[in-house]
């Protein structure tokens, strides 16, 4: 059984060598073993995870002196060019939606995802995302709910923001047709998890950042980082593969030079 489940977690195992840091010489000797068939796996493997972008990214500096199966050579790029250009109609979306709230004088902070590709990652192709989430105050979700409806999302009303905010942390997803969802936040933690998230503070300590080509806000450093685990580990118990240990391992190499760890301390405390 101990044999069985070494073998199944081989191919995490080589492609988690694909991803972390390293020089091209190192990660070249260590993959440099792999055969067709091993590297069919690793190719799965981040298909299902969420990563085969960043993969493509992280093995364009080996193909030269590293052997590396065909398949993953021909499709690594067909998935790089496709997050691509999905997140291209997404940030477009992004920003048409940070205007018409900012027309209303509706403060937002970008979350997660388009926060992390275009800033962290520094390119969004690398980053997948399926949907937008984004943070306002909670004096202000009706008005940024009727915006968005005035822009063409639909969304599950039936409750009313004042009864939907009173038992989860955003509001039922804002849906239309050949659009990315759009998740409305007015606090970070959902409401079961009793957790005590300093709201005011999180605002307070944003920065001042353009995102889709709109001025807009996203978290500090540090809220981000406890943002990136809270969520991964409290809303989904890490049962959602490797991405989100690819955005928190990204954001600590961004961000190293200027995270403030007795801050991170404080306030996961």
């Amino acid at each position: 059984m101990r044999n069985e489940r070494m073998d199944q977690n081989q191919p995490i195992e080589w492609l988690l060598d694909c991803l972390r840091a390293g020089t091209a010489e190192e990660k070249s000797a260590r993959l440099g073993r792999l055969s067709e068939s091993d590297w069919n796996q690793v190719l799965d493997v981040a298909m299902r995870h969420g990563v085969a972008p960043l993969l493509y990214d992280r093995l364009r500096p080996l193909s030269s002196n590293c052997h590396i199966a065909p398949a993953v050579l021909l499709n690594l790029p067909v998935a790089y060019l496709a997050n691509a250009a999905r997140n291209l109609r997404i940030y477009h979306q992004l920003g048409q939606v940070l205007t018409a709230l900012q027309e209303q004088g509706i403060p937002v902070i970008v979350l997660k995802g388009a926060h992390l590709a275009e800033l962290v990652y520094g390119n969004i192709a690398l980053r997948t995302m399926c949907d937008l989430d984004l943070l306002v105050r909670k004096d202000d979700l009706a008005r940024t709910a009727a915006r968005l409806q005035e822009l063409g999302y639909a969304w599950n009303d039936c409750q009313g923001v004042e009864a939907a905010s009173a038992t989860s942390h955003h509001l039922p997803p804002f849906l239309r047709p050949g659009a990315a969802p759009i998740e409305i936040h007015w606090t970070i933690a959902g409401l079961r998890l009793g957790l005590n998230i300093e709201r005011d503070g999180l605002w307070e300590r944003s920065r001042a950042v353009v995102v889709a080509g709109v001025e807009t806000l996203v978290l500090s450093p540090e809220d981000l980082l406890l943002h990136l685990c809270m969520h991964a580990g409290s809303h989904h118990g890490f049962n959602v593969g490797l991405r989100p240990f690819c955005d928190i391992a990204q954001t600590l190499m961004h961000y190293l030079a200027e995270m403030e760890w007795g801050q991170v301390q404080l306030r996961a405390q």
